[in-house]
């Protein structure tokens, strides 16, 4: 991930932006590395110039990642963030949250 993050740097000759960095998030959790995709996400979060569209995809993505490693309440926290920052995520992420009331109780279960 570093290695394409200096590609990106080098074609671009300038530092990556909130979007650069969303997109990258969301190419990693494409290709199962979760932790990966998570630190560049959050990364994409401290970029004061990011739009309200990019700052809820993070969130959403966030959501995504956290989800798929079974970090269940991580996930809910970050799909609302995504719909309190752009309330058109909210179709998004009902559609992400099916099965997952679900998988959560069955998380629960199993970790008691």
């Amino acid at each position: 991930m570093v290695r394409l993050i200096g590609i990106l740097r080098h074609l671009r000759k300038q530092p990556l932006t909130a979007i650069d960095l969303v997109f990258m998030g969301d190419c990693i959790i494409k290709s199962g590395n979760f932790s990966e995709a998570i630190s560049v996400l959050k990364r994409s979060l401290d970029d004061p110039n990011g739009s309200d569209i990019t700052v809820a995809d993070a969130y959403f993505d966030l959501g995504v990642a956290y989800r798929a490693q079974g970090e269940y309440d991580l996930a809910a926290e970050h799909f609302e963030k995504s719909i309190e920052v752009n309330d058109n995520y909210l179709e998004d992420v009902k559609e992400a949250m099916e099965g997952f009331a679900e998988l959560r109780r069955l998380h629960l279960k199993i970790v008691k």
